[in-house]
């Protein structure tokens, strides 16, 4: 904002110019939290509002993804080696300790808090997939009593393909939002920013009974968040596991991003709700997406056309892992 006026005695009337929400996201600092190869993930949103009358407020989160507890030993031959996330959790709690000196309005989590796969798909849980029991909720309640130590509030905390199984079905998604919340079609606000929620793997992989029904609820419950938020709203921000794109909005599909039909299906959802909203200057479009699963760091992309507006997307790496 910007704010000149007369001094006294002075002809010049006070003159006022809101700009657009500015919504900035940047690594912490140039370092990582390196343990046996496995990183914690740090980000940094640095979220500014402005509902026009020169009130602008600022405010910062810190997400986290990715922790995958087992990760590490996952691939040992021998049960109780498999068995060991020691290296995972030393990890996590410094990556806890540094967000509590940083003092976050938050931190956020971008799923894959397990590595384990619930539902045993073939060889890749290893020496742990048959003979002892639900590892995945050993590992998820690691993560949490690392997370209890936080100093500030933990929002936002969405499903990874780790947490659900590569076709999730609601047994999972049952099983992951009674321990973790819901972490699908839910959202809340901070600042004057919408953070809305989206389950990525009903868009990743939905071919279980009812799954595309909960996919299409989800799409709708977005499209609801953007055409219905207050007026005091003036940034959307989308927080999920997998990104809907990388490079582009209309990129090949593969490992890490969505299918290009339900990905077009859910960037096209702004436009409409934009009309419906009659909001001046493009409306409330997300601007930002924040994401994990590529266990590599996209430190910037923008993409003019999804959601009718320019949008970034972040995703933020939990070990050293690449993929194609």
């Amino acid at each position: 904002e910007a704010a000149a006026g007369g001094g006294a005695g002075g002809g010049n009337a006070d003159l006022r110019v809101a700009r657009r929400p500015r919504l900035a996201y940047c690594s912490l600092q140039r370092w990582l939290l390196i343990v046996v190869g496995v990183a914690a993930v740090i980000g940094a949103a640095r979220l500014l509002s402005d509902g026009g009358g020169g009130n602008g407020s600022c405010f910062f989160m810190v997400q986290a993804a990715d922790p995958q507890f087992g990760i590490v030993n996952g691939g040992q031959a021998e049960p109780a080696v498999a068995m060991d996330w020691s290296a995972e959790e030393a990890t996590l709690d410094l990556a806890v300790k540094e967000v509590n000196r940083l003092r976050p309005s938050f931190l956020t989590l971008s799923g894959d808090m397990q590595n384990w796969l619930p539902q045993n798909e073939g060889a890749g849980n290893g020496a742990l997939t048959s003979g002892h029991g639900n590892v995945g909720k050993k590992q998820a309640k690691a993560v949490r009593a690392c997370l209890d130590r936080l100093s500030v509030p933990l929002r936002g905390v969405t499903p990874g393909n780790h947490d659900l199984g590569e076709a999730v079905d609601n047994g999972t998604l049952n099983a992951f939002e009674k321990f973790w919340g819901p972490g699908a079609g839910s959202s809340f606000t901070e600042g004057g920013v919408l953070f809305v929620q989206l389950d990525s793997q009903l868009y990743h992989n939905a071919s279980k009974p009812g799954m595309r029904e909960r996919r299409a609820a989800q799409t709708s419950f977005l499209r609801e968040q953007l055409a219905s938020a207050d007026p005091g709203i003036v940034g959307a921000v989308i927080l999920t596991h997998i990104p809907p794109f990388l490079g582009r909005s209309d990129e090949p599909a593969g490992w890490g991003n969505w299918p290009l039909l339900v990905r077009a299906e859910v960037l096209g959802a702004a436009p409409a709700a934009l009309v419906q909203n009659g909001r001046p200057g493009g409306g409330l479009a997300p601007r930002l997406v924040v994401a994990g699963h590529f266990h590599g760091n996209v430190e910037r992309v923008e993409e003019p056309t999804a959601f009718g507006a320019p949008l970034e997307v972040r995703a933020r790496f939990g070990s050293r892992e690449q993929h194609d």
